[in-house]
Order: C-alpha cells, then sequence, then structure tokens
C-alpha cells in the first residue's frame, strides 16, 4: 500500500507485478471520498506528502474510471506539495485521456517533485490515445471543457522515460523544471498547447532546463503519421524555455512554437552558460526573442532560428562566447552577433536584419548574407581580428593547411570518471576542425560500502564504489589471518620416510606437516625374491626384499660344490627336477629330465670324466628341448675348472662359459 499521509514516506514495491493500493487523503490519513482505486493511487495533498515507488508496476486500463478523475496511475489534487521518491525500476501507465502522472492545473496547485539517489533509479511513464504521459488530461469526445493544464512540475534526478507528451496538450504548462542529474528521455512533446483549439491568450509555457540535466525528445512514428520531438507550445503567446548550467539537449523536432499564423507569439528562449543545445529543426516561435549567450553551444540541422522573416518584433542575439552550427539553416529574423560569439556552417542570414557592430575580436561569420528577396547569395567566411572583419572565404572548400594555427575552442567534450574528454579546436579561416586534446577522465567520487573480513586464505578489504560510474575498488586491506589447525591422521617413520602428523585447518582445508620425525634406517627383509644355487667357485643364496623399500639383502649362504679328482665320476649338478636319468648310447652321453624347465651345472673337468667313459657328445634333454654339446669343443674354451652352465627354459637354451654366452656351441 502507498500511503499519502502528511510527511509519509513508505516504500510501494510492487515488483512482483502491478500493485492494488486504496487512495488516501491528507492529513488524517483518512480514505478519499473517491473510494478505493485498485491499483491506482490518487493523492488530496493540503501538506507535504511523500510517495516511494520501488520497482512498482501500476498498469490497470479499466480501473477508478470518472468524469472528474479519470483512469491516471497517480492523479493528483490540492494545495500541498508532492515529493515522489524513484527507486529501482518502476512503470505507471495511464489510460482514456489521464496521464501516467496527472497533475491537472485547476485541482493541483502544490509543486510536484520527482528525485532519486542516481540515473540508475528508472520511472516510465506512459500516456494513451490523448492523454499526456505526464502532466494535464486531455478532453474527452466531445468534451472539450475536460482538458486541463498543468504546472509545477520539477524532476531532479533520476532517468525518467516519457512514452507521450510531458505537459498539457490543451492548457498551460507553467513551471516546468529538470535539473539536477536528471536523464529525461521523452517520445513526443514537451509543451504547453492553447485551450479548446479556439483561444490562445491564455495558455502559458514555461520550461526550465538546467544543472546537468539531459533531455533527449524524439518524435513519434503512429503508423506513418510521424510528429513531435518538440520542446515548447504548439501555439500561445506566453512562452518561456530556459535551458542553462551544463544541460544537455538534443531533439528531434524544434524548440520553441510554431512560426504560422496561429504559432507562439512573444516567446523568450535563452540558451546560455555550458548548455548544448541540438535542435533538430530549428529554435522557432513567431516574434520570438532568442538569446544564445555565455559559453552554449548550439547545432541546427535544419530550419530556423528566431521568428523568421513574418516576424515584427523580437529577434536573434548571439554574445559572449556562444557557438551556433548547422547546415541548411538560416536567421531571417532581426540578428545581433556580439563579442566573440561565432556563427558557424553556412547559416543564410538576411542582411537587411543583421547587426555585427557589437563583435569582437575572435568572433566569426561563416554565412550566405542574402540582401535581396529571391537571391542566392555566396558563402563567405568571416572572423574580426584586430578590430576588423577579415574575409577568409578563399579558405573554403578544402582551401585551408591550418598553417597560421588560428584556432578557437569550438566544443569540450567533458570527461566523466569512466571516459575521457576532448577540446575541439577548429580553424578560425575555414572553420573546419584542426586540432583535438585530450581531457583526464575526472577522479572517482568513491562511496565506502561492505567490508570483507580477512580470512585463512585471503586479506581483508573494503568494497568502494564510484556513485557515479558504478566501478568498484577493494582498498583499505588488512592481513590474513592464521590457520585453525586441527589435529589428524599421524603417520610412523619408515626406513627411509620419516614420521609426521597431518594438521587440517578447519576454516579452508590446507593441510601441513608437523612433528615430524627421522627415517628409522632399518629394513625390514621379509619378501625372498631370488635364490641362486651355489657352484663350484660361488656359494648360493637367497635375496630377500624390503617390505617397505626396494633395499635387498643376501641371506641363507649356501657353501660352493666341492669337486672330485678329475679322473673321478662326473660331478655335475642338475636342477629343476628331483631325479633324472643318465645313459650313453653310442658315444652319447644321455642327461634325461623329466621336466620343462632345468640347468646343467658342471665345470670342463666334468666333460673329461664324461669321455673317459666312451662318450663324444653330452646330451642334455628336457621335455621340450635337446641340446649336444661336442666334448672336445668344450674342452677348448678353457681349463678344467671353468664352470659352464646349460640351462633350458621351455624350448629356448641357453649356454654359459665363465660366466660368457656360448649358444654357438649348442648343437
Amino acid at each position: 500500500m502507498a500511503s499519502t499521509s502528511a510527511s509519509d514516506d513508505t516504500s510501494n514495491d510492487a515488483s512482483n507485478g502491478p500493485r492494488k493500493a486504496p487512495a488516501r487523503s491528507s492529513g488524517e490519513g483518512e480514505r478519499s471520498s473517491e473510494g478505493e482505486r485498485r491499483g491506482i493511487i490518487q493523492i488530496f495533498a493540503n501538506t507535504l506528502v511523500k510517495l516511494k515507488l520501488k520497482n512498482a508496476t501500476i498498469d490497470q486500463p479499466n480501473a477508478a474510471d470518472t468524469t472528474t478523475r479519470g483512469k491516471a496511475a497517480i492523479d493528483i489534487q490540492g494545495g500541498g506539495n508532492v515529493e515522489i521518491k524513484v527507486e529501482g525500476n518502476n512503470t505507471l501507465n495511464g489510460y482514456g485521456n489521464s496521464a501516467g502522472i496527472q497533475k491537472n492545473d485547476d485541482v493541483s496547485t502544490g509543486k510536484l517533485t520527482i528525485t532519486a539517489q542516481d540515473t540508475d533509479q528508472k520511472l516510465t511513464l506512459k500516456g494513451y490515445d490523448n492523454g499526456a504521459a505526464i502532466g494535464g488530461r486531455n478532453h474527452s469526445y466531445n468534451h472539450y471543457e475536460d482538458a486541463a493544464g498543468t504546472k509545477d512540475i520539477e524532476i531532479n534526478n533520476g532517468t525518467i522515460v516519457v512514452d507521450g507528451d510531458f505537459g498539457s496538450k490543451e492548457g498551460n504548462a507553467a513551471g516546468i523544471k529538470i535539473t539536477g542529474n536528471a536523464v529525461v528521455d521523452v517520445t513526443g512533446d514537451i509543451r504547453g498547447s492553447y485551450k479548446n483549439y479556439n483561444d490562445d491568450s491564455e495558455c502559458t509555457t514555461e520550461i526550465e532546463i538546467s544543472g546537468n540535466a539531459q533531455v533527449n525528445v524524439k518524435k513519434i512514428d503512429n503508423n506513418g503519421y510521424i510528429w513531435g520531438g518538440n520542446i515548447g507550445q504548439s501555439s500561445g503567446k506566453n512562452e518561456k524555455i530556459t535551458i542553462s548550467d551544463n544541460a544537455k539537449v538534443n531533439t528531434e523536432g524544434c524548440i520553441g512554437g510554431s512560426n504560422e499564423d496561429n504559432g507562439s507569439k512573444n516567446g523568450v528562449i535563452n540558451i546560455s552558460d555550458n548548455a548544448t543545445v541540438k535542435a533538430h529543426e530549428g529554435i522557432t516561435g513567431r516574434n520570438s526573442t532568442v538569446n544564445i549567450s555565455g559559453n552554449a553551444n548550439v547545432t541546427v540541422g535544419e530550419g530556423q532560428i528566431g521568428g523568421g522573416s513574418q516576424s515584427t518584433s523580437g529577434g536573434v542575439t548571439i554574445s559572449n562566447n556562444a557557438q551556433v552550427n548547422g547546415e541548411f539553416y538560416g536567421i531571417e529574423c532581426n540578428l545581433t552577433l556580439k563579442d566573440q560569439a561565432k556563427i558557424e556552417g553556412e547559416c543564410t542570414i538576411n542582411g537587411n536584419k543583421f547587426n555585427k557592430d557589437q563583435a569582437s575580436d575572435g568572433a566569426v561569420l561563416d554565412a550566405r548574407i542574402n540582401l535581396e528577396d529571391g537571391n542566392i547569395p555566396d558563402h563567405t567566411r568571416q572572423f574580426k581580428e584586430n578590430g576588423e572583419w577579415k574575409d577568409v572565404s578563399n579558405r573554403l572548400d578544402g582551401n585551408c593547411n591550418h598553417t597560421e594555427d588560428k584556432t578557437y575552442l569550438s566544443e569540450t567534450i567533458p570527461s566523466t570518471c569512466s571516459t575521457p574528454g576532448e577540446k575541439i579546436y577548429r580553424c578560425f579561416y575555414c572553420g573546419s576542425v584542426a586540432k583535438t586534446e585530450p581531457v583526464a577522465c575526472l577522479p572517482h567520487t568513491w562511496v565506502k560500502g561492505e567490508t570483507v573480513a580477512p580470512t585463512c586464505t585471503q586479506k581483508g578489504y573494503t568494497v568502494y564504489e564510484c556513485s557515479v560510474c558504478g566501478q568498484t575498488e577493494n582498498k583499505d586491506y588488512t592481513d590474513v589471518i592464521a590457520h585453525t589447525w586441527v589435529k589428524g591422521e599421524t603417520v610412523e617413520p619408515t626406513c627411509v620416510a620419516g614420521g609426521y602428523t597431518v594438521y587440517e585447518c578447519s576454516v579452508c582445508h590446507a593441510t601441513k606437516r608437523g612433528d615430524e620425525t627421522e627415517p628409522t634406517g632399518v629394513h625390514t627383509y621379509t619378501e625372498p625374491v631370488k635364490t641362486v644355487a651355489p657352484t663350484y667357485t660361488e656359494r648360493g643364496y637367497t635375496v630377500y626384499k624390503c617390505q617397505t623399500c626396494d633395499a635387498t639383502e643376501q641371506r641363507d649362504w649356501v657353501p660352493m660344490l666341492e669337486r672330485e679328482s678329475t679322473n673321478s665320476a662326473p660331478n655335475y649338478t642338475v636342477t629343476g627336477a628331483e631325479t633324472y636319468e643318465t645313459s650313453v648310447v653310442d658315444g652319447r652321453y644321455i642327461i634325461a629330465v623329466p621336466s620343462e624347465d632345468a640347468a646343467l651345472n658342471a665345470v670342463l673337468g666334468d666333460l673329461r670324466a664324461i669321455k673317459a667313459q666312451g662318450a663324444d657328445v653330452v646330451v642334455f634333454r628336457t621335455r621340450s628341448r635337446e641340446s649336444s654339446l661336442v666334448i672336445d669343443e668344450m674342452l677348448a674354451m678353457g681349463p678344467d675348472a671353468t664352470p659352464f652352465v646349460l640351462t633350458h627354459n621351455g624350448s629356448e637354451a641357453r649356454l654359459t662359459i665363465n660366466g660368457a654366452v656360448h649358444n654357438e656351441l649348442i648343437h
């Protein structure tokens, strides 16, 4: 519920959809005589009323329709002031002939102020059919007396999107003020107009744009019927438009009233200070007075500045360091160029109504000066130097190289805290841009925000946010805090690795080792990995591996084999089977082993003993292999004490003599 009691400040949060808000009167907080209005707020303000719109949507086309009230989303009445603060993204839709925010000057005499913390806060106002989006209501069908003007509306911050007119289509639009850092985007007009379509004598339009406000006014394309984009009244006599300070205004239409017979008359349009104005279709108004002064920069796309040739009073004065630019535009009424003011862009001027006597050094006149009706004068360019006007028309059409370095500051694009600005200098001789200079970014406007506490892995800091551009920066860092260690698993030392205890941080789960001890250096040999049989030259043994590391140890030693005399029986050994058979057949000494794998271990002297038994060849036979050794070939390999080993592994055979492989002797 949005309360409108005096000095009340209540949020109307409609982020989940259209709100249902009862109407209230001011003062005692009683309900209004109109009763409750579903989704629509009616304010009777006799004292100060504050209303907060927070992500609110009011869109009820069929609610609260009465002859006097209409279908406005918010309807303001009474003599008190009303302040609406905008937070988040809000939408107010009016229907019928009523506005999104309706303030009719016949029933509301107080001031309406719309404000916000910054331009990120947005309010969209929509009119419907003939109704303005904000301001006075339009007449209903055949009831011209229903129309109303509006007055005393100020927007001083936030982004306001106006889909429709701002002001009144049939009445006054007095005391309209856009200032501060407000951004106002209008699709339609900012205007007042004569009432009842038959009387323009009472219409008053007063529009002031100042501060750092930005105002953009676009045309409406209604199924091919294009209109709007203007600031000022379409008809009437009392018009005053003021654009000052650092305001920026851009219109697709014109600023001021019409130059037609029923157009605004005797209006005053003042553009001053550092204001930047772009009026695509001109700055107009029959008999209007247009003053462009200070450092104002005005650009006209096409059309006229001033009241046109029909004007019998008023005129245009361009003074101080003001600049006027454009293409295909003209000043046909009285024109006075003063001080160091500049007219650029090939302006067409009525030479019979032109006075440049008050101009001083630095003034520029780039124009077609028309002295005869129907004549198309030449394009000329002059600037004033040493008290005299200097004609530099020969520098036009690209015939200037800016070698004299005579330039003037034409435009300053202001910098922000996120975007650098630029100074644009034009050449006095030809008017084109001669050089530019960068303007450094402004410092950020830091606002202290959230403070993030330090942890054991990250420093603490405070977040600062720029109130202008929204950029954030972390500052005021504080050191990390100590880990919170919790004792965990203890790992005992081994023969090669030290022992330790694992500690884990209960906050970040980092781990570390503590309570470290040295390796024991004591191996535990428990795993037999190899058995080596004894020979006549070496002892036998078993190799054991450490159960923790790869270290090995030789144990279980077996004595070397003992030899008998070389004249005795052979003294070889066979491994790989518990039993084997020997026989001598046809000069062959056969050793038959009933296994796949076996080895014959002997010395060469054993072969001499076998030869003494009448054999010339030793045959070593296993299940998958039979190998023959010629005794004389073997005896030639060394003395009798030379050891040899004949090994069968399945079908493979290998002979080593004194450790060297001699498979070539296997037959």
